[in-house]
């Protein structure tokens, strides 16, 4: 669409650097269907689901992603963990000062009652996270976009008006939304990305509780049986999380790592648009390979260049700038039947304006003639230089001056 900027040459409105998946991960400590996490070859297993409130969700994962990362890291967003606590709070402010010094600095921490996103602690993440990648986009003259499933939290009139007006977003378009009852065929995070990050949790999890039962045997002479093994303090548990999500996101964030690209290429989200371009220099020749990589979960018939070839695209764009092109006439006609109308009506009434400027010095004349013995004894008596007569007498008054000049006129009473 020639109405739309170019930013990137391959991808169009703006490259891959700048444009982010977004979604909620349920984030427990240990996986709810019964398994646990281990290396091949583990001489013995922690029984890591031996707790049901384990497997329950401990925190939120409010992450984003981009699909591809530069090599001087500038665009990596932190991933945002939301824990449980009475109300919301920043985690600057969590009260625990010594907690809050052992989490790990490469993730955003904040406190919601229920430990999930609502409209408040989506703000805040939006500030935290993309604050700094707002910066490097209006350094760059760029563009931002997210793309995000339909949670209610992103989609309320303050989180919009917050997306809209916040300095901390400004080089940000509005969220792209993905289609209602798609978010897992479509949604990046939810369908390839989220899991990655809930196993490193379980895998430090595991970690963790293997290291307290090797204590814990150690410390009964190296008998396991009937070892106890202390439970973690919730204090613990956050700082293994933060640790735990902070690891896993820098390896998925590196330069070399392609996890996030390929999943915004299955899932079709976002895809070289240069063959599609007007301009043969910015055209390749030939459909690109992403194509092909397209797979849509539980949509094996789909088949994504087929779907949207140059040909369909074109014509949708051919309809679209049509009925562009038909809603513009619409409003030149309408635009043109008013002006029209009001020079018709100028037209119609010309006459009087002309016949007005002939007789106006007579009406001054007339209203001299006829007012100044009147006006002068007013100001005799009051002493007022200036004075404004109303009423019906003034109208009356004015009536019979417009007598003397309009004889050729016939009488029109308003």
């Amino acid at each position: 669409n020639e109405d739309i900027d170019v930013d990137d040459p391959i991808y169009g409105y703006t490259s891959p650097f700048f444009v982010f998946s977004h979604d909620q991960v349920p984030i427990g400590l240990c996986d709810s269907n019964g398994t646990t996490v281990h290396d091949t070859g583990d001489y013995c297993v922690y029984d890591a689901v031996g707790k049901d409130s384990d497997t329950k969700r401990f925190c939120t994962l409010n992450l984003f992603g981009a699909m591809q990362y530069r090599t001087d890291g500038r665009n990596i967003p932190k991933p945002h963990i939301v824990f449980q606590a009475s109300g919301f709070k920043a985690g600057c402010d969590w009260h625990d000062k010594d907690e809050v010094a052992l989490w790990d600095p490469r993730v955003v921490v904040s406190f919601q009652q229920n430990g999930w996103v609502d409209s408040r602690t989506h703000k805040y993440g939006l500030k935290e996270v993309f604050g700094p990648i707002n910066s490097l986009l209006v350094e760059e003259d760029m563009r931002g976009v997210s793309v995000e499933d339909n949670l209610s939290s992103h989609k309320t009139e303050d989180v919009m008006n917050f997306w809209d007006n916040d300095p901390s977003l400004s080089q940000f378009t509005r969220p792209q939304f993905v289609p209602p009852n798609m978010t897992d065929i479509i949604q990046v995070i939810d369908r390839h990305i989220g899991v990655i990050y809930k196993r490193y949790v379980y895998r430090a999890f595991r970690e963790a509780y293997m290291k307290l039962y090797h204590e814990a045997v150690e410390k009964a002479g190296g008998k396991n049986e009937g070892v106890k093994v202390r439970a973690l303090t919730p204090c613990e548990k956050r700082i293994i999380t933060t640790k735990a999500v902070a690891d896993c996101h820098a390896k998925l964030t590196g330069p070399a790592c392609k996890t996030y690209y390929r999943a915004f290429i299955a899932t079709a989200t976002w895809m070289p648009v240069n063959h599609l371009y007007e301009d043969w220099v910015l055209r390749s020749s030939i459909d690109p390979d992403e194509e092909s990589e397209v797979n849509l979960q539980h949509l094996e018939d789909y088949v994504y260049h087929e779907r949207c070839s140059r040909a369909k695209i074109e014509a949708a764009v051919k309809a679209a700038k049509e009925k562009q092109d038909i809603a513009r006439l619409a409003e030149e006609e309408l635009a043109n039947n008013i002006v029209n109308g009001i020079e018709a009506e100028i037209a119609s009434t010309q006459r009087f304006v002309d016949k007005a400027d002939e007789v106006m010095p007579s009406i001054v004349a007339n209203v001299n003639e006829l007012l100044s013995e009147t006006l002068s004894q007013i100001h005799q008596e009051t002493g007022f230089e200036r004075f404004l007569i109303g009423g019906s007498w003034a109208a009356a008054m004015i009536a019979e001056v417009l007598e003397t000049i309009t004889d050729d006129f016939e009488p029109c009473h308003l």
